[in-house]
C-alpha cells in the first residue's frame, strides 16, 4: 500500500491513485449502476433542460447541465471525471487538514467503513452534490480570504452559500448542507463547551435505544416532501422500514467513544477542527434517528470523520486526561479490528457484494 512509503506525501497521493481505479473505472459493480446510466441516458437523450426521470421527478439543473456539458466523455468518462473530482477533494482534505503520519487512518475509514467509500461510488449523482459542500466547506475555514483586496469578516460565507444552492441543484438532499454555515459560525465564535452541553448530547445518544423515533422519521419525511427532498429519495425510501432499527452495541460504543473524544477536546481543539468536530458530533446524532437509507442525508457531515479521527488521534496523547492516555492504544486495536470485522460483514451485504466481483470499463464490450 502506498502509504507505507516513508515519503507520505508521495504515499496519500498513490493511494490516490490506486483508489481511483475502484472509484473511477469500476464496472456494473455499485448497485445503483443502472440507475445512474439510465439517468445518464434520459439526460443525454434530449435537448429540453426540463428533463424527468423515470420515476416522475425533474431532475436538478446544474445536473442536468453538466451530464450535457460532459455527454461527450460517454458514461464511462463521466464516472472518471466525477472520480478525479471527489478524490482531489479528498486528498484536499487531507493534504490541509490530516496529520502526514496519519494520511493512512483517513484512507482506512474511508473505505473500509462502506458507508463512506463505497457509498460515494455508488451514489453518483448525491456524492457530486456532498463533494461540491465540501468545497463550501474548505472556503468557510479559509479565514483569510479577500474580496477585491478587502478583507471582510464573514467573507466566506458568501462563496459557500453559492456552492451550497449549486450542490442544492446537483441533488435536491444538499439542503439539509445549508446546516454547515450556522455550524461554522458556532466553531468560530464557542470555542469553550460546557459540562450541561456534554451531558446532555450523551442523554441524547443514548436515547436512541429507549425511544420510538419512528415520529422523528416520519416528521423529518414531511419537511422533505414540503422541500422538494423527498422526491430525491422516493426510489428507495420504500426499503426502509421506519418502525424497527437494529442497534450493533460495539458499533454503537465506538460512535460513543467519538462523539465523547470530540465533545472533551473541542476546547483543546482550534479552528477548523472545531468545525469538523461539530459535524461528526451531529452525524452521530442523527444516525442514531434518521436510520435506513434516509440516513444517506447524514453525508453531509458524517464525511468529516475521516479528517477528525486523524486529528483526535493527534490529540489524545496531549490531554490532561490520565485515563485516556493510559488506554488509548488497546482502544485504538479493538475499534482497528471492529472496522475490518464490519467490512468483512457488510461487503457481503446484497447492497455492496457486487465488490466481491470487482471489474473495470476495461471488461465492458465497449464504451458507453
Amino acid at each position: 500500500m502506498p502509504l507505507v512509503s516513508k515519503n507520505k506525501s508521495m504515499g496519500l497521493l498513490g493511494s490516490m491513485l490506486v483508489l481511483f481505479i475502484v472509484w473511477g473505472l469500476q464496472y456494473e459493480v455499485a448497485n445503483d449502476w443502472p440507475g445512474n446510466l439510465e439517468r445518464w441516458e434520459t439526460i443525454t437523450r434530449f435537448l429540453s433542460k426540463d428533463i424527468v426521470d423515470n420515476y416522475g421527478k425533474k431532475l436538478e439543473g446544474v445536473y442536468v447541465y453538466l451530464v450535457k456539458l460532459f455527454q461527450g466523455f460517454g458514461f464511462f468518462g463521466w464516472l472518471i471525471l466525477s472520480a478525479i473530482f471527489e478524490l482531489s477533494i479528498i486528498y484536499i482534505l487531507a493534504k490541509r487538514y490530516v496529520p502526514r503520519q496519519y494520511y493512512w487512518l483517513l484512507v482506512f475509514i474511508l473505505m473500509l467503513r462502506v458507508n463512506y467509500g463505497f457509498l460515494f461510488i455508488n451514489s453518483n449523482r448525491q456524492s457530486l452534490a456532498v463533494f461540491t459542500t465540501v468545497i463550501a466547506s474548505l472556503i468557510l475555514c479559509k479565514d483569510n480570504l479577500k474580496f477585491f483586496s478587502v478583507k471582510f469578516k464573514y467573507i466566506n460565507i458568501i462563496p459557500a452559500i453559492i456552492l451550497l444552492v449549486v450542490a442544492m441543484n446537483i441533488h435536491t438532499s444538499a439542503i439539509v448542507a445549508f446546516g454547515l454555515i450556522p455550524i461554522y459560525l458556532i466553531a468560530k465564535n464557542i470555542k469553550d463547551i460546557k459540562l450541561w452541553i456534554i451531558i446532555l448530547f450523551n442523554l441524547i445518544f443514548i436515547s436512541r435505544f429507549f425511544l420510538n423515533s419512528s415520529a422523528l422519521q416520519d416528521i423529518v419525511l414531511m419537511y422533505m416532501d414540503m422541500y422538494g427532498i423527498q422526491d430525491s429519495y422516493d426510489s428507495y425510501i420504500s426499503l426502509m422500514d421506519s418502525r424497527i432499527i437494529k442497534f450493533s452495541i460495539i458499533e454503537q460504543i465506538i460512535y460513543l467513544m467519538i462523539m465523547n473524544a470530540a465533545l472533551f477536546m473541542y476546547n483543546e481543539f482550534a479552528m477548523p477542527s472545531r468545525f469538523f468536530a461539530l459535524c461528526t458530533i451531529l452525524s452521530i446524532l442523527l444516525n442514531g434517528y434518521l436510520y435506513g437509507n434516509l440516513g444517506r442525508i447524514c453525508q453531509y457531515y458524517y464525511i468529516y470523520l475521516i479528517v477528525l479521527t486523524p486529528i483526535i488521534v493527534t490529540t489524545l496523547p496531549k490531554t490532561k486526561y490520565e485515563i485516556i492516555k493510559e488506554y488509548r492504544k488497546p482502544i485504538y486495536t479493538i475499534v482497528i479490528m471492529y472496522v475490518i470485522y464490519s467490512f468483512i460483514r457488510d461487503i457481503q451485504h446484497v447492497y455492496y457484494n457486487n465488490w466481491l466481483n470487482f471489474r473495470t470499463i476495461l471488461s465492458a464490450p465497449e464504451w458507453i
